[in-house]
């Protein structure tokens, strides 16, 4: 059963590519599944028990399993969002930028090299040649958790954070 948070992911002729969606499963937790042509392409699930890093950070822990039940990455939402390997080594960091005193534009830079990966801008998602299908996968699932996901404002007291 798909919740009321759904996405479609589509190119630029507006042909679905992607079906994002979340699913509540154990204690509040979710799952987000990623599912191309019906078949499904990757599972995101929040981890039971964040890890120190994702509690400094003041976010819940990912893990990503691609469709065959293989953790592939870890994601650690805020911002910067990050995204990892499965071995929990930053491969990826994904930041919002104010363009026109919006909020609406994400930059993806590759930790190792300091490249940027992709853009997110108005809506438009643009990946640099260089980029291969899993890290394409990577930054779609990652930026739709990190549009989806309601941001905590920044209180002025700091008791209040």
């Amino acid at each position: 059963m798909r919740a009321d948070r759904e996405i479609q992911i589509t190119d630029t002729s507006s042909f679905p590519l992607f079906d994002i969606w979340a699913e509540k499963i154990w204690c509040g937790g979710s799952l987000w599944v990623m599912e191309s042509y019906g078949r499904r392409v990757l599972v995101i699930s929040d981890l039971s028990s964040p890890s120190s890093l994702s509690r400094r950070r003041g976010g819940v822990a990912q893990s990503v399993t691609d469709w065959n039940d293989t953790v592939i990455a870890h994601f650690l939402p805020g911002d910067p969002f990050l995204i990892q390997n499965a071995q929990r080594e930053t491969i990826i960091r994904c930041s919002s930028m104010c363009v026109d005193g919006r909020r609406d534009t994400w930059e993806c830079i590759l930790e190792e090299a300091g490249r940027e990966a992709a853009r997110l801008d108005n809506g438009l998602l643009r990946f640099t040649p260089h980029i291969g299908f899993q890290l394409k996968l990577l930054i779609v699932a990652a930026l739709s958790r990190a549009l989806t996901t309601p941001r905590s404002s920044r209180s002025c007291f700091s008791f209040l954070r």
